[in-house]
């Protein structure tokens, strides 16, 4: 354990490095969002334009007042056609146009440099608070393991491990950071590109004060599939949090893991909508992502028992006894995710994936090694008798089980013995060749 203990600025270094990822898509996105705000500053400068033109084409009318300003703008022939437009799409444009005609029709409003420089800074600010909301949840699920990675005293990996295992899945950290800041811009501007930019600042001069939900709740065409993301990224903080409270964030697979749930949750809620079943479809989209887990498994075993004619299928995880939930993801994620991928799993990969779990999942080994060669239907005879490849083997000989395998249908138990061994050499170690042998007689 001596080698666990780091210094601080190494685990500071291990902390940065495992957050590297979430950091280059960080400023690969924030970059990306400083374009699309450009584009909304160039939008809103179009509206302004044309007000100002009608304006400069009325402004030398003698003895004009606000209020015939305001009508002679209203019948401009290029206005006129955007205000009186149904279109819902040029919402934004009307209330632009609007504003800029209460503006230029008022004599107190100021000059025009002075409300340039209000939008300007207006866009700026909306860009800045997006921005920090998408870099502190994106941030935040990395910070959590990799702090836990760098500082933890109870992981037996020197500086060297930790720095070589800290790059293991960086392309899926790349991918999940990515769904993560795109998630949580489309959260910020559901609408895409620069549209939701354009509302939140309307809604910040006070164009639209009839409807104050966030945008994301307004948006109903794209709200579902915001819902599936925020369920997935609870989802995410919540399996983060139990890796963490169980000191388990030394992982081959868990990005990949998340990324797979994530497709499945995305594909899901995709396939939801396209069937309209608009009712109660946002909760459905939200707890299809906080438990894809649950609604994998369900899918799955519904689809199995359809094509195999109501039968459930066999040979998976949650048939080992005392199995929880947690514990079947964590197998999943170094590719266990079935009794034969845990019979043939290396014992290596155990040792150093899941230190805390290594004798438990020797255990479950042990079971799946009986289970995969014996079959489910003969196995649920034999687990009365004997539940362990290495039990079977050490009683294989002995008279009584010989007769309970016997009673059970199992007639050949010396047989499958020797199929375990010539499967599994490593349980050579519990061949009873001296334990079986007779007691030898005392001398008269």
């Amino acid at each position: 354990m001596k080698e666990s203990r780091l210094s601080v600025w190494q685990s500071a270094y291990l902390t940065l490095l495992y957050c590297l990822p979430a950091l280059l898509i960080l400023a690969l996105l924030v970059a990306n969002y400083q374009l699309r705000v450009s584009e909304v500053a160039v939008y809103i400068g179009t509206q302004k334009t044309a007000v100002e033109t009608a304006y400069n084409a009325i402004a030398n009318k003698t003895e004009a007042n606000s209020a015939t300003i305001a009508a002679a703008l209203r019948q401009d022939p290029v206005l006129k056609e955007v205000l009186s437009t149904q279109d819902p799409d040029a919402q934004n444009g009307r209330n632009l146009i609007n504003y800029y005609i209460r503006h230029y029709a008022d004599e107190k409003a100021g000059s025009a440099d002075t409300l340039d420089d209000e939008l300007d800074q207006e866009i700026g600010r909306i860009w800045l608070r997006n921005s920090t909301i998408i870099a502190c949840m994106l941030l935040i699920p990395f910070l959590l393991l990799g702090s836990k990675f760098g500082f933890s005293t109870s992981l037996s990996l020197s500086y060297l491990q930790r720095r070589q295992t800290v790059f293991s899945g960086l392309w899926m950290k790349l991918v999940v950071a990515l769904i993560i800041a795109y998630g949580w811009l489309y959260i910020v501007n559901p609408q895409g590109r620069g549209a939701s930019t354009v509302s939140q600042f309307l809604v910040a001069v006070d164009l639209s004060q009839t409807d104050t939900l966030p945008l994301l709740l307004r948006d109903t065409s794209v709200t579902p599939v915001i819902a599936a993301f925020l369920g997935w990224y609870l989802y995410l903080l919540t399996y983060f949090f139990s890796k963490m409270t169980s000191n388990d964030v030394v992982s081959a697979q868990a990005f990949g893991i998340l990324f797979q749930k994530f497709l499945f949750t995305w594909g899901t809620t995709i396939v939801f909508i396209s069937t309209q079943l608009d009712e109660n479809a946002n909760i459905t989209a939200f707890l299809i992502g906080y438990f894809p887990m649950s609604a994998f498994s369900l899918i799955k075993d519904k689809g199995l028992a359809l094509l195999q004619g109501g039968q459930q299928d066999t040979g998976q995880l949650n048939e080992l006894p005392g199995i929880s939930r947690w514990q079947i993801l964590r197998l999943e994620e170094e590719g266990i995710d079935s009794l034969p991928a845990l019979a043939y799993r290396r014992r290596d990969s155990i040792n150093q994936y899941l230190p805390g779990m290594a004798k438990l999942v020797d255990y479950w080994t042990d079971i799946a090694r009986l289970y995969t060669i014996v079959g489910k239907s003969s196995y649920s005879q034999i687990q009365q008798s004997c539940l362990t490849a290495s039990e079977f083997i050490i009683r294989a000989n002995d008279a009584e089980f010989i007769a309970a395998m016997t009673t059970a249908n199992i007639h050949n138990p010396q047989e499958i013995a020797r199929l375990l061994l010539r499967t599994f050499p490593e349980l050579e170690s519990y061949h009873p060749q001296e334990t079986q042998q007779p007691p030898i007689p005392k001398a008269a």
